[in-house]
């Protein structure tokens, strides 16, 4: 048996093969963090037909002839997944389609997929049975980098996942994939819960008492570094009743410091740095929660502070949710922030930090995450994904944001707006 998701891509400009992996080991990387997994896997591909392996450059634009495939695989797991490019055959797209336009979930998409229907190709990602439970994740995540790259729609009608949620956008995706609380059928819950602990058993994960699964709510800033990172971190547990349960935090700012490179194999590349700690946070209940720093630019750090952000309750990982009448501990949380540490720029959002702001994925630390990069419109675009946002008073003057339609506190040392039209 194998389930597979299509990508109906929208946009002419297609990636690079080198693109497409690049995109999906970040995504991969940040998904397996989420889950508490610290080991990092690098997914490859091959190109394939029945005689072989193919010779191909991955910097050429993704192009699959007839009768290749990619096969996608990460030398430390057997096994891998595959990759197909599919022939958008006129005939045979109206036939699938004409019953599925008559779904709601399609009708509301109809503009963009008949738009990529009219392109000649799409890509279908599939695994099949008995694959690793990490392939079971990696498949998603390389299928979600695609459609990214390409504004494309997600769809699956083969039980890869949940079919009444397709076809989707990426940014639904990424919200319902793989979260056992999101899923409506009992049947990908328990796949999803099983899969996800295999993943923490085989390659190191979280206890009970550390922040698993997802989604997250989180509370984001950008500050400028002016100080070392130690200071930043005991004016942050000032300002609100949360504890560092990872140990050897010296050694942690240490490596921060010294970075790692982007690519092992590369002397040359450019250095990551970034610190992930478990912390307890003593709030009306008690919560677990992971508080990442990454270097993101010269002189600019990004803190978030990532919470189990289910609306529900979890068994599965004894995590508390988050309810409507509990958001605002968390907005007096960032705001308490703010008075320790006058960030530039800060927001709570399910599933979003402050980073999508700059409107680029480029890797950091990037010129492109300069804070003059800024601006009203890239804001104004993503504001609607944030429920609070915190800016300073001479960074707010100067994007001279429209802020019509929501609620704003002016500060002494800066500016809040509310987007939770519930508070």
């Amino acid at each position: 048996m194998s389930t597979s998701f299509e990508v109906y891509p929208t946009s002419e400009n297609l990636p690079t093969y080198a693109e497409l992996l690049k995109r999906t080991n970040e995504l991969f990387e940040m998904k397996l963090r989420s889950l508490g997994v610290d080991k990092r896997f690098d997914l490859d591909f091959t190109l394939k037909n029945k005689e072989g392996t193919l010779y191909f450059n991955k910097n050429e634009v993704l192009d699959l002839t007839e009768h290749c495939y990619l096969w996608v695989f990460t030398p430390e797991v057997e096994g891998g997944f595959c990759i197909d490019q599919l022939n958008n055959d006129q005939v045979q797209a109206d036939l699938l389609w004409e019953a599925e336009l008559e779904r709601e979930q399609s009708k509301r998409l109809e503009p963009l997929i008949r738009t990529s229907l009219k392109k000649k190709d799409h890509w279908s990602v599939t695994r099949y049975a008995g694959t690793a439970s990490l392939y079971h994740l990696a498949y998603g995540i390389m299928a979600g980098a695609l459609a990214e790259l390409t504004k494309g729609i997600v769809f699956t009608d083969d039980d890869a996942w949940e079919y009444s949620k397709f076809p989707c956008l990426l940014e639904e995706f990424f919200a319902f994939y793989f979260d056992p609380n999101r899923a409506i059928d009992q049947a990908y819950k328990e796949a999803a819960v099983y899969h996800i602990e295999n993943i923490l058993k085989d390659y190191g994960g979280n206890s009970k008492n550390e922040l698993q699964g997802g989604p997250f709510f989180e509370l984001s800033f950008v500050i400028e570094e002016t100080e070392h990172l130690q200071h930043l971190l005991d004016r942050m547990i000032r300002s609100s009743k949360m504890q560092i349960v990872t140990p050897d935090i010296p050694q942690m700012i240490a490596d921060f410091y010294k970075g790692y490179p982007f690519d092992e194999e590369d002397a040359a590349s450019h250095r990551i740095h970034q610190m992930r700690l478990n912390v307890t946070v003593k709030m009306n209940r008690v919560r677990q929660a992971l508080l990442f720093a990454e270097r993101i630019h010269t002189n600019l750090l990004c803190l978030s502070l990532c919470f189990y952000g289910s609306e529900f309750d979890t068994d599965e990982w004894d995590q508390p949710g988050i309810g409507a009448d509990e958001k605002p501990e968390f907005y007096e949380m960032l705001r308490n922030m703010y008075q320790a540490i006058p960030f530039l720029i800060g927001g709570s959002a399910l599933e979003e930090d402050i980073k999508v702001l700059f409107g680029t994925n480029e890797c950091w630390p990037h010129a492109a995450y300069a804070i003059e990069n800024l601006a009203a419109d890239r804001i104004a675009d993503r504001m609607e994904s944030f429920d609070q946002l915190i800016i300073s008073n001479d960074l707010y003057k100067k994007l001279e944001l429209d802020v019509k339609g929501h609620v704003l506190h002016k500060r002494p040392d800066g500016v809040e707006i509310l987007l939770d039209t519930e508070q």
